[in-house]
């Protein structure tokens, strides 16, 4: 969102060197943090074997937590799909010709609906079943996503983008509480880091299959921002009337 706004206020290229430049603070803040000297490794540290070991206990909890089970898959069917969010900036420089100030500022937009989404989800979890919050997010996310593909003009691609990503905000963070609260305390590192493995293996899939498809159209993204869409909404509709509706009700 920030280096949207200075894309627009500025330039793409001062923007993208803004963003350069925080990586190198980034890293000079984990230079100042290093220890002085590298600490002898103790007694009883963690293996390649160990973390192997863990990883396993992971899969085999996931598998046999069903609810756990379904919103993974569920996840992964979803980021496969909406990695169609990653052709934004070309869509709207290269079908749409506009200039890049007016793609900073639509990149702006998911920004404030980002900031919007961490600001209502918790709101919203109170008041609805936290599933139902999940999927209903899953569901506008898809259907903003769809809304890219057919939007024509700054306006319905700058709204269309708000829309997502406060939608995506409010949906991945009731998610995460939900997982939390369905994990047992002794398995809840093991799953959790087993979860977003599994969650962010399927993302450079979904870039390569978004962009192949786009390649097919000549250079078009709507048709993978329609399909992404579709197939997250899809995968949405089966999780939540195939098992969320009449199972878990407490969530």
């Amino acid at each position: 969102g920030a280096v949207g706004a200075l894309a627009a206020a500025a330039s793409l290229q001062f923007a993208l060197l803004v963003n350069a430049l925080t990586f190198v603070v980034s890293l000079a803040c984990l230079v100042g943090t290093r220890p002085a000297a590298r600490p002898r490794p103790a007694a009883g540290e963690t293996t390649a074997a160990d973390l192997s070991r863990s990883l396993l206990d992971g899969f085999r909890y996931l598998g046999s937590t069903r609810p756990l089970l379904v919103l993974t898959v569920l996840q992964m069917i979803v980021n496969f799909g909406l990695a169609s969010e990653k052709l934004l900036v070309f869509f709207a420089t290269e079908t749409l010709s506009m200039s890049p100030s007016a793609v900073g500022v639509i990149v702006s937009a998911g920004g404030l609906g980002g900031i919007a989404g961490a600001l209502t989800a918790a709101r919203i979890a109170r008041r609805f079943r936290p599933t139902a919050v999940v999927a209903a997010g899953i569901a506008v996310a898809s259907g903003a996503a769809v809304a890219m593909g057919g939007a024509g003009s700054f306006a319905a691609l700058f709204v269309a983008n708000l829309v997502y990503l406060w939608a995506v905000v409010v949906a991945s963070l009731v998610n995460r509480t939900v997982r939390q609260l369905l994990t047992r305390r002794d398995m809840l590192g093991r799953a959790t880091g087993t979860g977003r493995l599994l969650f962010r293996s399927v993302d450079p899939l979904g870039v390569l299959a978004m962009g192949g498809l786009t390649v097919a159209m000549h250079g078009d993204p709507r048709a993978a921002f329609v399909a992404g869409g579709l197939l997250a909404c899809l995968a949405t509709a089966v999780a939540w009337f195939g098992y969320f509706s009449t199972n878990c009700r407490e969530y």
